[in-house]
């Protein structure tokens, strides 16, 4: 039987493990002196390429659109109303010295008149719910108990459906607060562990919706007014996934479902009120499966549907006439070759013009306001910044068999003859896309020489609900395949001409999911990459899973497998990097982050890793850095900006030392 050495770690109480810790970051934090001088020039320049306001829409405060603006300096921001430039939430102010802050919910009741929103100061993502009155500017009302983010006020204002988390940190149960009334209403409970729940309120306003989803089956419901009953909309059908939104088709109300049922890639149906619980096969197809696009939601507006797509790997919003969903009349794309758009979802159903956010890690976000009838802007809201005149050249393309889609970006002065070093950033699971939003800190370290290349790999969801399929539970190691193909592609020239890379100056990085990922292909090739970066890694995956007491634990067996069954325990065993150590001698530098209080990936799975590594390796330890972070702080990167600059800073100085300027 296996006895593991580092358990130990696992008790977060312990002061031995606690002094470990902290005996960690001091190390760490002694070796940040030798990039201190480098980390200062990146810093400097990532502080210099913002602009002097950043700012992105959040919301409607009746007619006035509401934006989360932050001016040079300010680290959380405020949300402003932009017509009056009223301070809704001063954040920075509610921060108040804190390092850590995190908006969950901000959702204002129909009549104006108040504002749900709750904080998150710990990086547990357990959020506070509180009430404010907007005429008076003060609060009151305040859920004791840790709340989700979200939420769903009913059509009459006087109430807002929240959700609340079990022991494990899961979203389970659905409560209604009334606004000065005593002790709040449950609505519903999900017993079944492997399903998380959501709330929110439909586009229309006439109903609050609820949804449960495991990793591929769903049930939604709408809720009644009197006794707040949640009525299923669709039922629960094992291995159909849905989504819901209220949607009145030729004066008959009823539902729109975005559906997988005998279609992949997802598909539009349509069921009516009336049905209850109806069952998929009396559903009503109103727009097919389209092959090689994924349908990820719908959005009705009045006479018209928003459909978010992905095809090609893209990201695109197509718009029908609700009488005709099937027959696009308009296709809205980034105007950037490696950019993305998405819908404001607050935009009101009954508007006849779209709020669009056209982006690209390297183009600041430009808020554009879309005609419905119409294919071009037809006024442009207030930009986020001035236009970007910038001097970076983004690519798309596909390397390998089977084809990676990889998103490269590098200053158009970086040559691409196989002498510059490369970051290859991977995620891989969930099918989720980490999309290209502007990252303010990445020109700074484009400028440095350094080629930035996304591997698009299997697990994730850029290649659309086929390509999840394709890197989940047995096939798992397809995604670890994928990232040393990538890797090869790029470095022996078969991705000539667009990209051509040194292959002894690659460094891997990805996060959580991500981090397995840049982990596994580690330890399957060591002397493939100069230098690893594994932030919030899930890498004792054998033991986590083993383990239904550690958050989130049973929701996710059907994405890694479930290790009672002796089959899954053996996918999960032969890829699992604390069991599968590289060997020693021709090891990358590695830099693991973690956090103490993370819910998602508790810190002692980079512990036990770190631990695990160096004493298999004793004479390449120093080499192997531990940022564990001790204060608030939560599974993803700091919330602040300037804070988030000056730890991306600390990992590009890690980047460039190891790596060399151009």
């Amino acid at each position: 039987m296996f006895v593991d050495p580092y358990a130990w770690l696992a008790d977060r109480s312990s002061g031995a493990v606690l002094e470990h810790l902290a005996s960690e970051r001091a190390y760490y934090d002694a070796r940040l002196t030798t990039s201190a001088a480098e980390r200062a020039a990146l810093l400097t320049a990532m502080h210099e390429g913002l602009p002097k306001r950043v700012a992105r829409p959040v919301g409607w405060w009746g007619a006035d659109e509401l934006w989360h603006r932050w001016d040079r300096g300010d680290e959380f921001g405020r949300i402003v109303a932009g017509r009056s430039e009223r301070v809704v939430l001063d954040l920075d102010a509610i921060a108040d010295g804190h390092g850590h802050v995190a908006l969950g919910t901000f959702e204002i009741s129909p009549d104006g008149r108040w504002l749900a929103w709750s904080i998150d100061r710990r990086g547990d993502e357990g959020f506070r719910l509180t009430f404010r009155d907007l005429v008076t500017g003060t609060d009151h009302d305040v859920v004791d108990r840790a709340t989700a983010p979200g939420g769903a006020w009913d059509a009459a204002s006087e109430s807002f459906h929240y959700v609340t988390m079990d022991a494990a940190a899961r979203p389970f149960q659905v409560w209604r607060h009334r606004l000065g009334a005593g002790d709040d209403e449950h609505v519903l409970t999900e017993n079944d562990e492997r399903f998380r729940i959501t709330t929110r309120r439909a586009r229309d306003g006439t109903a609050v919706l609820i949804e449960s989803h495991s990793r591929d089956t769903g049930e939604c419901w709408h809720v009644a007014a009197e006794p707040p009953a949640a009525r299923s909309i669709g039922g629960r059908h094992h291995g159909v996934d849905y989504t819901a939104e209220s949607w009145t088709r030729a004066g008959v109300p009823g539902f729109a479902l975005v559906t997988d049922w005998r279609a992949r890639e997802f598909r539009l149906m349509w069921t009516p009120m009336s049905d209850g619980a109806a069952a998929p096969p009396t559903w009503v197809e109103v727009r097919p499966e389209e092959p090689g696009t994924r349908l990820y939601s719908v959005h009705p507006f009045a006479g018209h549907l928003v459909l978010d797509e992905r095809s090609g790997g893209r990201r695109r919003l197509t718009v029908a006439r609700d009488a005709a969903p099937a027959v696009a009349t308009q296709v809205i794309t980034s105007r950037h070759p490696a950019g993305t758009v998405c819908l404001d979802p607050k935009t009101p159903w009954s508007s006849d013009q779209l709020w669009v956010r056209d982006e690209s890690r390297v183009d600041p976000a430009e808020w554009r306001r879309i005609a419905l009838t119409a294919s071009e802007p037809i006024a442009p809201g207030p930009p986020a910044v001035a236009a970007p005149v910038h001097a970076y050249v983004s690519r798309r393309l596909r390397v390998g068999s089977p084809s990676v889609p990889v998103t490269v970006i590098a200053h158009s002065s970086t040559p691409m003859d196989g002498t510059a070093p490369a970051l290859i950033y991977v995620y891989g699971a969930y099918e989720l896309v980490f999309e290209p939003h502007y990252d303010p800190a990445l020109s700074a370290l484009l400028d440095t020489g350094i080629v930035f290349v996304h591997a698009h790999v299997r697990g994730g969801g850029e290649q659309g609900r086929a390509g999840w399929l394709d890197g989940r539970l047995g096939l798992k190691t397809n995604t670890f395949d994928d990232v040393l193909a990538v890797a090869d592609a790029i470095s022996d020239g078969s991705a000539a001409p667009a990209v051509h890379v040194d292959g002894s100056r690659l460094v891997l990085r990805g996060m959580s999911a991500g981090g397995l990922a840049v982990a596994a292909a580690m330890s399957r090739r060591p002397g493939r990459w100069r230098g690893v970066i594994a932030e919030v890694p899930f890498v004792d995956v054998l033991n986590s899973m083993s383990d239904p007491t550690i958050p989130l634990i049973v929701n996710e067996y059907d994405e890694w497998g479930d290790p009672s069954d002796p089959e899954q325990w053996a996918w999960m065993r032969t890829y699992s990097p604390y069991e599968n150590l590289p060997p020693a001698g021709d090891r990358p530098d590695v830099l693991v982050t973690g956090s103490l209080h993370d819910a998602r990936v508790p810190v002692h799975e980079p512990a036990k890793w770190v631990a695990a590594l160096r004493d298999s390796a004793p004479e390449w330890g120093s080499r192997c850095l531990f940022r564990c972070e001790l204060q608030a702080a939560s599974h993803s990167r700091p919330t602040g900006l300037r804070s988030r600059l000056e730890y991306e800073a600390e990992l590009a100085a890690w980047v460039v030392n190891l790596v060399g300027r151009r």
